[in-house]
């Protein structure tokens, strides 16, 4: 995305298709859909398109309660997720999506979320928010979302959480409060304290050890 436009260009920098407007400006990173060959991007204007990369022309749209400023996701079982400002997840089953889908998943998370959830081996969410929590969602075969569990972290989460492969999550929120959770009880097994306000999601390595960096550029 670059401004209200979403450009495409293949590996020697030549363009795919013309530059297709948005209809308002865009800050995520498009999420890409192999399967069904699809780009998936969110707008300031609450719009949210799916887009046929091939050709660079939207295949369907769908218009939010608000600006979706966080890159969406897609789940190991085909579930497409996203959210947007006012913290209404909107979820579609890629399995069964139309021409012109609606939400199989609607979901209200008390506080804002800017950044896009982390998904687990099960297909469960994690959610950050401004409110100063973690969520952990399921979405049911049914439509249903089940709230798993709420921690609180006493500080806005601006940051994406991540997961290790014993399946234990980290997340960094705007006290500079780095936190490591059990993934099934949401309880806080240790907290590291950095010196500003961490925006940046953590990266884990091959050899388990995980880095943050803070707004005052401190790794």
């Amino acid at each position: 995305t670059s401004g209200s436009s979403l450009n495409g260009f293949n590996s020697s920098g030549a363009p795919l298709w013309p530059a297709l407007p948005l209809g308002g400006l865009s800050y995520v990173t498009p999420t890409i859909d192999s399967i069904q060959s699809r780009l998936y991007v969110g707008v300031s204007n609450a719009n949210f398109l799916a887009i046929d990369y091939k050709t660079g022309k939207s295949v369907w749209n769908v218009n939010c309660d608000a600006p979706i400023n966080s890159s969406a996701i897609i789940t190991g079982d085909r579930k497409l997720v996203f959210a947007s400002d006012n913290g209404t997840l909107y979820g579609f089953d890629l399995k069964l999506v139309t021409d012109q889908p609606s939400p199989t998943w609607k979901f209200t998370v008390p506080g804002k979320i800017v950044k896009s959830p982390a998904v687990d081996s099960l297909n469960n969410l994690y959610f950050g928010t401004t409110s100063g929590n973690l969520v952990k969602l399921r979405l049911d075969s049914n439509g249903v979302v089940t709230t798993l569990w709420t921690s609180g972290l006493n500080a806005e989460v601006k940051s994406s959480p991540v997961i290790d492969s014993k399946g234990f999550i980290y997340i960094g929120t705007e006290s500079g409060k780095f936190y490591k959770l059990d993934p099934n009880s949401g309880n806080i097994l240790w907290s590291y304290s950095s010196t500003s306000a961490i925006r940046s999601t953590p990266t884990i390595s091959d050899f388990g050890s995980i880095y943050i960096a803070d707004i005052k550029g401190n790794i």
